[in-house]
């Protein structure tokens, strides 16, 4: 089992279990720059692992974005270019995300995506991608 961790270093830590979850390795600080934010992680119909998380190095909740996915055909040993699912600016936010696979392949991603405007607001956004396009093709 492979699992990513929050913290408030800038990096996911990452750890590792070989007996089902019954014990796991000390974390390790891993080279995945974030912030203090959930990182999802999803095993795929194909067996890549996707994770999805704001790709920005912080030590603080902000900023929480760009929201970008990437791809693991080694368990988490090593990851594919990070592609970025949706950006935004300042202290605007995307994260808290959520992913699924669907039966055609498809994987959906829903997002809270708060805006700080005027009066602030926050709403869902839904993004919708396939295998393909996490390998740099144009499907989406």
């Amino acid at each position: 089992l492979y699992g990513v961790i929050r913290n408030k270093s800038g990096y996911l830590y990452e750890t590792r279990s070989s007996d089902f979850g019954q014990t796991w390795d000390a974390p390790q600080k891993s080279t995945i720059p974030t912030v203090e934010s959930m990182a999802r992680l999803l095993r795929l119909a194909s067996g890549l692992l996707l994770l999805v998380w704001n790709n920005q190095s912080s030590i603080t909740q902000h900023p929480r974005h760009p929201l970008a996915a990437a791809v693991s055909a080694d368990e988490g040993a090593s990851w594919s270019a990070a592609r970025i699912l949706a950006d935004e600016v300042g202290i605007n936010q995307l994260s808290n995300c959520h992913h699924v696979q669907c039966g055609d392949g498809r994987i959906l991603v829903c997002t809270s995506h708060y805006r700080a405007l005027t009066r602030a607001c926050s709403d869902l956004d839904m993004l919708v991608f396939d295998e393909a396009w996490l390998d740099g093709g144009d499907s989406s």
